[in-house]
């Protein structure tokens, strides 16, 4: 998955998505779901993943976009795959992220 770079293309169609489902009246908020570390251990380049957590922050920033972030430490074992939290930890997630978003108001 490395090495980690931009495309234009595909930040120009988040800046499309969002701008259209404020038109449409939906409250946009980007969430940054948590990243098992044996996923971060496929970048060649440990720092390629950190960049695209400047770039996402970067990005709600210009967009005036709420940025959640999951405030639980969550380890491989909390994961099924590369991916997808298993039961126990997608329901922490879920919690803490409601708690994110009721403090926002929305």
């Amino acid at each position: 998955i490395s090495p980690y770079r931009t495309d234009r293309d595909d930040l120009a169609a988040v800046v499309r998505t969002v701008s259209e489902l404020r038109r449409r009246g939906v409250e946009v908020v980007f969430v940054e779901l948590p990243v098992p570390a044996r996923f971060l251990a496929l970048y060649d380049d440990p720092a390629d993943h950190d960049r695209f957590r400047v770039l996402l922050e970067t990005t709600a920033a210009e967009l005036d976009v709420p940025l959640l972030r999951s405030s639980e430490d969550f380890s491989d074992n909390d994961f099924v795959d590369f991916t997808h939290l298993d039961a126990a930890g997608a329901a922490r997630f879920s919690a803490d992220l409601g708690t994110q978003l009721a403090a926002l108001g929305v």
